[in-house]
């Protein structure tokens, strides 16, 4: 019962952060012509999602330059969804 608890704490926690990537990445489109308290909601957002989201940048920088689309948030998306479910099949295995 704890373990089954714990396996949806998991997958929850990453499809929450896999909504705020999806968010983040929408809203750096439109960015530009937010009101000023949707702009704050944006930088919040940021602040939130950048731990994710950094080491993929890191990693597609050269690529992102030369195509000029940042793939780093679907990276990171599929990265969270592949963690989020070994970690899920660990705890429940145990």
């Amino acid at each position: 019962m704890g373990s089954l608890f714990l396996a949806r704490v998991i997958t929850g926690f990453g499809n929450i952060i896999i909504m705020l990537i999806c968010l983040q990445a929408i809203m750096s489109w439109f960015v530009s012509v937010f009101p000023n308290g949707v702009a704050k909601f944006y930088s919040v957002l940021c602040t939130i999602v950048d731990p994710f989201i950094r080491p993929f940048r890191k990693l597609t920088m050269r690529f992102a330059y030369s195509v000029g689309i940042d793939f780093s948030p679907l990276i990171a998306i599929i990265v969270i969804e592949i963690v989020c479910r070994l970690l899920a099949v660990i705890v429940l295995s145990v």
